[in-house]
């Protein structure tokens, strides 16, 4: 089975495909290690920079005949690869806020990913190149907790999310605020 794991950063993608692959005993494949380690990327401003085209030939080389595994990476939004599942992981722009400030964003960088949130982007993005593409809101579960719906999805159709936050959306180009 090959499982996709997608969203905007800091929604929990890392941790949950870490506990997804351990579940399921799948192989884990990173879109942000297979990048660093085939050497595709640039560096420009702190951040690698990839071109799409070549991560999708060269990540469908790579991942080939390969049958059991879970992909994560914002990227893996923006194309398609062989999957049997898709899951775009989902957290509340205040939340998300929370979880990002860490990272030591610079305001555009943090705000950008916020709007790439409220804006459904890796959601809508997603539906242009996979079909049946699941939603999980992981605002307040914990990596484990989204990890194991998953699983239960995969196995009895259990119920995922719908996510929408087009108030806070409003609120944020109308006020700044989150």
């Amino acid at each position: 089975m090959r499982i996709v794991i997608t969203g905007t950063p800091g929604t929990g993608k890392t941790e949950v495909a870490k506990h997804l692959s351990s579940l399921l005993s799948f192989e884990l494949i990173s879109i942000k290690d297979f990048v660093l380690e085939s050497h595709l990327g640039k560096e420009k401003d702190g951040e690698i920079e990839v071109g799409i085209p070549l991560l999708k030939r060269r990540l469908s080389e790579f991942i080939g005949p390969r049958k059991d595994f879970v992909l994560e990476g914002h990227l893996a939004c923006e194309f398609t690869v062989p999957y049997d599942h898709i899951f775009v992981l989902r957290t509340h722009p205040e939340t998300l806020r929370k979880r990002l400030l860490p990272r030591n964003y610079s305001e555009k960088k943090l705000n950008s990913n916020l709007m790439t949130e409220m804006l459904d982007y890796c959601y809508l993005t997603s539906i242009l190149h996979y079909k049946d593409v699941g939603e999980l809101d992981t605002s307040t579960s914990t990596a484990i907790e989204t990890a194991q719906r998953i699983v239960k999805n995969i196995r009895d159709g259990a119920q995922l999310d719908s996510v929408n936050w087009s108030a806070e959306l409003k609120d944020f180009v109308l006020n700044r605020t989150i």
